[in-house]
């Protein structure tokens, strides 16, 4: 894989960015964060079960009502010309892409979720959440698995919420009737 240590100095836009993600070398999770080729933390075993766990618990919800499509951490979302998010999980209703065609979505989900190792920066955590609401991302989840957590930031509004363990979530209006108690996400 290319050393990602010393971005390549060109700005990319998604384009050129696809392109170079099916490079052989450049077989990693990378991401495009305003135009630069930026390497995503592996996935752990942990963080691997917990992504499967709430894709299961929203496709319950999402498959029953056929209104949208439940994603993994290999879905790559255009959110602009210049950044390409690779989301652990999200959610994209089919009014916002209706057509399963192509290699990467053209627009942002309207759920994305994060989960977030403890060696993640707080500031790439931050940037990416400002990208997330200036591009149209209804909701985003940070999901913390050392302390079994998570941080909901709803947009347009920027409402936060922090749940615990013990703590039961409810999307509203993105997924109606969707509930969901945070211990089920992380295995026991």
């Amino acid at each position: 894989m290319a050393d990602m240590t010393q971005s390549p100095v060109k700005a990319y836009t998604v384009k050129e960015f696809w392109d170079y993600v099916h490079l052989p070398e450049n077989a990693g999770r990378l991401e495009l964060v305003n135009g630069k080729v930026v390497e995503k933390e592996s996935a752990t075993q942990l963080t691997s079960v917990i992504g499967g766990r709430i894709a299961y618990f929203l496709n319950r919800h999402v498959l029953p009502q056929n209104n949208g499509y439940v994603t993994d951490a290999t879905a790559y979302y255009a959110l602009s010309t210049t950044d390409c998010f690779l989301p652990n999980v999200a959610y994209i209703s089919k009014k916002r892409h209706s057509i399963l065609m192509g290699g990467y979505f053209p627009s942002a989900p309207d759920l994305a979720i994060e989960i977030i190792q403890p060696n993640t920066k707080a500031y790439r955590s931050h940037s990416k959440l400002s990208t997330y609401a200036r591009h149209g991302v209804k909701a985003v989840w940070e999901v913390y698995p050392d302390t079994k957590s998570m941080n909901i930031m709803y947009f347009p509004a920027k409402r936060g919420v922090s749940l615990n363990y013990n703590d039961v979530l409810v999307l509203g209006d993105i997924l109606p009737g969707f509930t969901l108690k945070v211990s089920d996400i992380f295995p026991k």
